[in-house]
């Protein structure tokens, strides 16, 4: 191996096995590593396609191509994910719109009220339902089995009514409503 050394007194000493000396001054030195360079970048011009020689101006212009490449690469991929995910939405909007009006049908042939539609979707088991298109038989059965086994008080010709029913207005008993009269003859409000 060659030891190289840099003087300040612009001699460079290189000292190799066989114990030959020979002296290079800078400038003799600069120029080695100069074509040295060159030659590199020569051939690094030539791996990119800009030509023979290198020059800062070709490696200017190639980056520049390069990052209008990249962008346009970035914008098309960016474009196509937002296309892809729009279309995910509305596919799947369209699939639930389609369940949706499948189980209004069907609901309408059981004389079940639509108004526990969202609840029954709710609660139904829809896997496989729904594969290239809505297969209705099976969102029937999903929602028949759903019917009898969690609302089965739907299925009944006798309606079961959740939550507060509006009453009928109720007469006070005749025993009493010559006392809630009496009582209330000033008030404007009461209806006797």
């Amino acid at each position: 191996m060659a030891d190289a050394t840099i003087v300040d007194t612009k001699v460079v000493t290189q000292t190799t096995p066989d114990a030959e000396v020979k002296t290079l001054t800078q400038g003799e030195a600069d120029k080695i590593v100069i074509d040295r360079l060159v030659r590199e970048r020569s051939k690094w011009a030539k791996d990119l396609g800009m030509g023979d020689d290198f020059s800062k101006e070709d490696f200017s212009k190639y980056k520049q191509h390069l990052d209008d490449q990249k962008t346009d690469a970035q914008k098309n991929k960016e474009d196509a994910e937002t296309y892809k995910t729009k279309f995910n939405d509305i596919s799947s909007q369209l699939k639930q719109n389609k369940i949706e009006a499948g189980v209004d049908t069907i609901l309408a042939e059981l004389e079940v009220d639509k108004k526990h539609s969202k609840t029954i979707l709710k609660l139904a088991n829809l896997e496989g339902v729904y594969e290239d298109d809505l297969d209705t038989e099976k969102l029937k059965l999903a929602i028949t089995k759903t019917l009898e086994e969690e609302l089965p008080m739907l299925l009944t010709k006798e309606r079961v009514k959740f939550g507060m029913e509006k009453q009928d207005e109720k007469k006070p008993v005749k025993q009493y409503e010559e006392v809630l009269k009496q009582k209330y003859k000033n008030n404007p409000y009461y209806k006797g």
